[in-house]
């Protein structure tokens, strides 16, 4: 009786080649899939840095109307480039604001001192959501 043992090292090694393809195919896809991922993680931090823009702009707008009134009292909207933010002062020289960037948002919690007229920040918090803030 003749043993046939050619035939059998063939398939092993054609085996080894299919399971390294996959193996490497795999790498590959994963590699590709983390740097699709990487470049949505940078779009969305560039969303939140023109969405806390926005907010430091609504912030600003509010300390200017506390420096045109000192005994204003209110909330409002500031537009800027078809983009809207909104700000609240209450009293004490509390101002709490809210902008949205394409899903991106910011909330900003601040104290002013309104014995000068400058209306500087003496305390300032950025929140998780409004009701968070002080």
């Amino acid at each position: 009786m003749i043993e046939n043992t050619h035939k059998q090292k063939g398939f092993i090694a054609l085996i080894s080649v299919i399971i390294i393809s996959f193996a490497l195919l795999l790498m590959a896809v994963t590699l590709n899939f983390s740097s699709f991922f990487t470049r949505f993680n940078i779009l969305d931090s560039e969303f939140k840095t023109k969405s806390e823009l926005l907010a430091m702009t609504c912030l600003d707008e509010a300390r200017l109307l506390l420096a045109n009134d000192l005994n204003f009292f209110g909330s409002g909207d500031v537009y800027l480039n078809g983009e809207t933010c909104h700000y609240k002062i209450s009293s004490g020289g509390q101002i709490t604001v809210n902008a949205v960037y394409k899903n991106a948002n910011t909330f900003y919690w601040a104290r002013v001192y309104l014995g000068d007229l400058n209306i500087p920040i003496t305390a300032f918090k950025e929140c998780n959501n409004l009701l968070n803030c002080p």
